[in-house]
């Protein structure tokens, strides 16, 4: 018998039957034994893997979230990234690679000293903490990747017409459930639930509330906001209990539409079933003809080699890059075109008004009554200025009857050495 499943065994002895709530906290939390602080739970000598481990583009798509999130706060510089119960650090260094350094402080939450180390290698600036009390005051992103569904519950079943809290029992040196009378099933089932069929399941989970409530008291104190990721099943009726993402990919923007009514709004146009998405239907309280599940709103459409798939709210990430909108935005191309053009009218703008439109270096005035003879001579000029902007020309011009002076003057034109701004 090992150490802790001993442990386990003397406690029940000592004090009866223990909650499965209190069987999870220490097979799990243990301070010199539990799963989560010595085992690697992950990868491939693990007993799991989760999202960041299939796929980069899972923390590149909540990266991009993230982004979002820290330009709608003003973009502020004293901002922090939390990822409770990091793994590997797989996931936070694929959202700073999106981030591309705009945020640099990253913390995870875990108890797990492998993991630790691992975390270290993948952001080596990162800090560690084990209990979320102790993360700074400041503007917070939370992250909760299959976090959440790890913590421990405390698990009723409904037998005999009664609520019985599921328990862990021990006999001979072997451990099993048991269903007790315990003093928070009666509390908790006192009037409720009545209707429910004999071996119903019901699990409620006072660790979730209570980070829950932390989180979002920490949220209103300091700002920021928190996402969550974790299992999830289809009830019977067609409709989303919980949902986990199983697969990641990357929609052809020639074949993916949005499916929005005329005023481009999504959510109204059509209806389909989440087993037969090829089935779509214009009306909303109608059952799908091959299952009778009920319908959901269609969001987009996926149409390629003549069929379709139909997507519901939640399922398809769209980002409109170059031109936010409800629907496609713009082109880039078009994008494109409109800075090359500006280029090209800037560059235009400020050939013409070199070559063309600039001040004179300087002005001179001859005092003459010749002036063909001056007409001839400037227009000889303007041509040698044309092929080089700095020419000055030398100036003779002779008087009326070819004798006498002429008065010439010469300005010279600069601009200030010295100015206020």
């Amino acid at each position: 018998m090992n150490i802790l499943k001993k442990k386990i065994h003397n406690l029940i002895n000592e004090n009866g039957p223990i909650s499965l709530a209190k069987f999870m906290e220490i097979s799990l939390g243990d301070e010199k034994y539990g799963y989560y602080r010595k085992k690697m739970p992950l990868g491939s000598g693990g007993d799991f893997v989760t999202s960041p481990d299939i796929s980069q583009i899972f923390g590149e798509i909540i990266g991009i979230w993230i982004l979002d999130i820290w330009i709608k706060l003003n973009k502020p510089k004293n901002f922090q990234i939390v990822d409770l119960g990091g793994g590997r650090g797989t996931l936070l260094k694929d959202i700073n690679r999106v981030l591309k350094g705009k945020v640099s402080n990253f913390i995870f939450l875990d108890i797990n000293d492998e993991l630790k180390k691992q975390q270290k290698k993948a952001l080596k600036d990162a800090s560690h903490f084990e209990k979320i009390e102790d993360i700074p005051n400041k503007t917070t992103i939370f992250i909760g990747n299959e976090f959440l569904d790890a913590l421990p519950l405390h698990q009723f079943i409904k037998k005999d017409k009664s609520w019985k809290e599921v328990c862990v029992s021990s006999e001979n040196n072997k451990l099993f459930f048991s269903h007790e009378d315990t003093e928070l099933s009666k509390k908790l089932f006192k009037n409720d639930h009545r209707d429910i069929k004999e071996g119903s399941v019901i699990e409620i989970n006072f660790k979730i509330r209570k980070i829950i409530n932390y989180i979002s008291n920490f949220i209103k104190k300091n700002s920021g906001a928190a996402i969550f990721f974790d299992y999830g099943y289809v009830d019977g009726n067609g409709d989303i209990r919980m949902h986990r993402i199983k697969e990641v990919y990357r929609g052809d923007p020639v074949s993916m539409h949005i499916y929005a009514d005329d005023n481009g709004e999504r959510g109204h146009e059509g209806y389909t079933c989440l087993t037969h998405r090829d089935q779509i239907t214009k009306d909303p309280s109608a059952t799908c003809d091959l299952c009778g599940s009920d319908l959901h709103p269609v969001h987009y459409v996926n149409r390629a080699n003549g069929k379709e798939q139909a997507f519901i709210e939640g399922e398809v990430l769209h980002f409109s890059k170059y031109s936010p909108s409800r629907l496609y935005g713009r082109s880039p191309v078009m994008t494109m075109w409109n800075h090359i053009t500006t280029l090209i009218a800037m560059e235009n703008y400020v050939n013409s008004a070199y070559t063309k439109a600039r001040k004179p270096r300087g002005i001179l005035a001859v005092q003459t009554r010749n002036m063909e003879s001056m007409k001839s001579f400037w227009r000889g000029v303007k041509e040698k200025m044309e092929q080089d902007p700095h020419f000055i020309p030398v100036m003779g011009i002779e008087s009326e009857g070819g004798k006498g002076s002429v008065a010439v003057s010469y300005t010279h034109l600069t601009l200030p050495t010295n100015r206020e701004v």
